[in-house]
């Protein structure tokens, strides 16, 4: 019987080399048989093909090894028979184990098979839809057509390369769509994807893949991309530490898509030198971290982060590039020594958000550090730029010189403004601004140029008002500077008006609605430092962070009328034995609804509740003091219409009699809300209050005998109208 066979192999063999395989010919598998544990690859009795014949499996004879039943196969040797494919793990249930010994070499050719023959053709598959085990210790692997890992549902499989080289052809996949976790260790050894290739940590459609390098580990991409997680959802990790490099000729793609879902790890003196580099998933999505000595080098085009997060830690990381462009968030760390500066020779683009970190440094008025080292100019700006609290009247601030850019702390004039209050100013907190001219805008048009109370108005000598409008509004100094003392205040009385109040609740004022540039006596332009107070004009959940009480207030100058409320957690921050729910309270209608750590909720079976401009509603001790601080808040109101609130991690609010901004105390603002709505919404016992709480707002407050002419002046007005 095996005479037969071996001839019948022989013929199929002569037809290969005919060139007479066709697409009718059966590709068969050749399986691993010895069930001893382990065994050698090279023995044949250790194989068995379905007609009995035990043999090396061998590609002229339309063969694929395929190890799956539960043991090892061990490679110590060069093989001259070729496999058309190597499967490990093959069907569901079934496991397989290769190991490649320091002499070892096996050669994958599926060259003369086309993939309606055998979808393995050429490729060395680790658990296709069981789990497969591939270690290397060194020796040689070589594929024409591929190397994939995790291939279908319930396929898993695991690399452990300690030394040796593999050379594939082909996309490869470290966990393809469909298959579980794929896991790659590479502490030594060398992987050459060859050709017009694609390597994917992370395939396409959901695969995830996590590839961990250390050592003096090193994959080379000879033409295309390496891409760590692929498009439709696609999720890959990359670990590199000790000198591990990464070279790709072409691109190296950190989140392929929008909904990719990408991390790349590098610590110690590990090095990618790339093309091109370019990060493309979402913030939360793509992000890279960089450590130590970590260098990535960009030798033709870009280092495009404009999408994703890229966090640099300390000083001695080391990025170089043609071209740099940053758009989604960079979050460099700065230490004693400075931060580590990325070196462009191109075009510097800038973008995105500026999250800037300190170890061991608290920053400070005039402190400086470059961020990056151009030698062209820079187009853009950062949207926004964050780090670590300042005192007032001081910010962040980014420069640049050429195609140098740096991050400053500087002190500049404030515009103070409270939309409810109806007034605003500007104040030199710092001092030592010498001005001589400022202009405040509106990008909506909501300034009142009528209410403007302009340093001309007030007499100052040599201020000129230019051509105000709803828009903007400027002044300017003719014949000298003005100089701010520290905590030097300028009212501009009602130029921005009490607008809060006319916004539909829900509706916030866009923080770049209102903006101050001002010119110094050395003739440079500044942005100024924006504050606005007013109304959230929403639902705040406020949490105290030490205690995990909440209260969640309607800060707004509406009535609402609530019949749901939803606050979520992530992470299941959420302390739902400390919870006072609405129902816990009694209140009528109130119904609890499944209340879990990651999720408490309540509805209104009937009607609805009203909520009163400022009223608040405590809900007890909703998430202890060590819980990550992660919570959403959702609400429906009577209408149908569901909306986000606010969360804040702040000291409690507390009712303050004369409080009508809700800001904790009493002073001029309270009196000028009170004003506004004189006779309306206030009357004499709101003045009462304010006069009462606020030494400050005393002295403005007219004396009882005048508070009652103003009283009788404004109803003879009101009857008036009507």
């Amino acid at each position: 019987m095996r005479h037969n066979e071996n001839i019948k192999r022989m013929l199929v063999a002569g037809l290969l080399t005919l060139g007479a395989w066709n697409t009718d010919a059966q590709v068969v598998a050749n399986s691993w048989n010895d069930n001893s544990g382990s065994g050698l690859w090279s023995n044949g009795n250790n194989w068995l093909l379905a007609t009995g014949t035990k043999a090396v499996p061998n590609k002229d004879f339309g063969e694929y090894a395929s190890i799956s039943n539960g043991s090892t196969s061990n490679l110590t040797i060069v093989v001259s028979e070729e496999p058309l494919a190597v499967v490990l793990g093959e069907s569901s249930g079934t496991t397989g184990t290769l190991v490649v010994g320091a002499t070892g070499e096996l050669n994958i050719d599926g060259s003369n098979f086309t993939q309606e023959q055998s979808a393995f053709r050429g490729q060395l598959v680790i658990g296709n839809e069981g789990t497969g085990l591939l270690t290397m210790n060194g020796g040689k692997i070589t594929t024409t057509h591929g190397f994939v890992m995790s291939r279908l549902a319930g396929g898993a499989g695991t690399f452990n390369m300690h030394g040796g080289v593999v050379e594939t052809s082909g996309d490869s996949f470290i966990g393809a769509g469909g298959g579980e976790a794929a896991s790659w260790a590479m502490t030594a050894g060398t992987f050459n994807q060859n050709g017009n290739s694609n390597m994917y940590i992370g395939g396409y459609s959901g695969g995830q893949g996590t590839l961990n390098m250390s050592g003096g580990s090193e994959i080379n991409i000879e033409n295309w991309s390496f891409i760590i997680g692929g498009g439709g959802g696609g999720n890959g990790s990359l670990a590199m530490s000790g000198t591990a490099t990464l070279n790709s000729a072409d691109n190296v793609i950190v989140g392929d898509a929008t909904d990719s879902v990408a991390r790349l790890e590098m610590g110690g003196a590990a090095s990618i030198v790339a093309g091109r580099f370019e990060a493309r998933a979402g913030e939360a999505n793509s992000v890279i971290e960089l450590a130590d000595q970590a260098s990535i080098t960009v030798n033709n085009q870009i280092f495009d982060v404009s999408a994703g997060t890229l966090r640099v830690k300390g000083h001695e990381v080391n990025i170089s590039t043609t071209n740099l462009k940053f758009g989604g968030t960079y979050n460099p760390e700065i230490n004693s020594n400075g931060a580590s500066v990325i070196h462009a020779t191109g075009q510097v683009v800038l973008g995105g958000k500026l999250a800037l970190e300190f170890d061991g440094v608290t920053p400070s008025v005039n402190d400086s550090w470059k961020i990056v080292d151009g030698a062209s100019g820079v187009l853009g700006a950062f949207d926004v730029i964050t780090g670590p609290e300042l005192s007032g009247g001081v910010r962040y601030a980014v420069s640049n010189s050429g195609g140098d850019v740096s991050v400053n702390v500087e002190s500049a004039l404030t515009l103070n403004i409270n939309t409810v209050a109806g007034q605003s100013s500007i104040i030199d907190i710092v001092g030592g601004q010498e001005v001589i001219a400022y202009m405040v805008k509106s990008k909506s048009g909501l300034l009142n140029t009528s209410k403007w109370k302009s340093l001309q108005d007030q007499n100052v000598v040599n201020w000129e008002e230019s051509n105000p409008t709803a828009f903007q509004a400027a002044e300017l100094n003719l014949h000298s500077s003005m100089a701010f003392t520290a905590g030097q205040k300028h009212t501009l009385g009602g130029l921005i008006g009490n607008i809060s109040t006319s916004l539909p609740f829900g509706q916030s004022i866009d923080s770049d609605e209102f903006s101050l540039e001002y010119k110094t006596a050395d003739n440079i332009t500044h942005s100024g430092i924006l504050n606005v107070e007013g109304f959230a004009n929403n639902f705040v959940l406020t949490i105290d962070s030490e205690t995990g009480e909440a209260v969640l207030r309607n800060h707004s100058f509406h009535s609402v009328d609530l019949i749901g409320y939803l606050i979520e957690s992530a992470a299941g921050s959420l302390d739902v034995s400390g919870w006072d729910s609405l129902e816990d309270q009694g209140l009528a209608g109130w119904d609890e609804s499944n209340p879990l750590a990651s999720q408490i909720a309540e509805l209104l079976l009937e009607g609805s509740m009203t909520i009163g401009k400022g009223e608040i509603i405590s809900l007890g001790k909703i998430m202890s003091a060590e819980a990550l601080e992660d919570l959403a808040l959702h609400f429906r109101l009577a209408d149908g219409e569901t909306m986000a609130g606010i969360v804040r991690y702040d000291d409690l609010p507390v009712e303050v009699s004369g409080d009508y901004d809700w800001d904790g105390d009493v002073d001029e603002n309270d009196l000028a809300i009170v004003k506004n709505g004189f006779g309306s919404t206030y009357d004499l016992s709101d003045l009462a209050k304010v006069r009462n709480a606020s030494p400050a707002a005393t002295a403005m407050i007219p004396e009882p005998a005048s508070i009652s002419l103003m009283a009788l002046v404004m109803l003879t007005i009101m009857k008036r109208k009507k």
